[in-house]
């Protein structure tokens, strides 16, 4: 039985590919010695995965792994209270759950995809994301009005 105190370590009604994304997620935090997995590791995971529609609208802003990975590797995720037992950040973990309600609410899917992952991203108000996407002189509601836009989901 799950409690308030405990983190899944699996989420439902999230498509293959995401879950690609979230085993990239780990093999970042992992690979910068992060304890735990934030929101700005899915931007990275997001990028390493190097196809689909968020890969796609990531890149036409000029966002790439190498420079995202240059400022995420400075963070302190574990900063922002973690106990032992946590696999992800509460605000990772608030941008995951916002993904599948996205996804939900999209006529287009059946579970939550990697750019159900970036509009999660685009919207939250984690200060790692924001301050990460303000590094990077990117406009925000621009980057979201493109990942929604359906012509974006034609080529796939």
């Amino acid at each position: 039985m799950q409690t308030d105190q405990q983190v899944p370590q699996t989420f439902s009604h999230v498509a293959p590919e995401t879950d690609e994304v979230f085993s990239l997620t780990a093999n970042e935090a992992v690979r910068m010695h992060h304890p735990v997995q934030g929101a700005e590791h899915i931007l990275l995971g997001l990028l390493k995965q190097g196809s689909g529609p968020a890969y796609d609208v990531l890149i036409s802003f000029g966002i790439t792994y190498e420079k995202v990975w240059a400022i995420v590797r400075h963070m302190h995720t574990a900063q922002i209270g973690k106990r032992l037992n946590e696999k992800y950040t509460v605000l990772a973990i608030a941008v995951i759950k916002t993904a599948i309600m996205i996804a939900q609410q999209d006529p287009t899917a059946t579970d939550a995809e990697p750019r159900h992952l970036l509009t999660s991203l685009l919207v939250t108000t984690d200060i790692n994301i924001e301050q990460l996407f303000d590094s990077l002189r990117v406009d925000r509601t621009e980057m979201l009005v493109k990942v929604t836009d359906p012509s974006m989901l034609a080529k796939y």
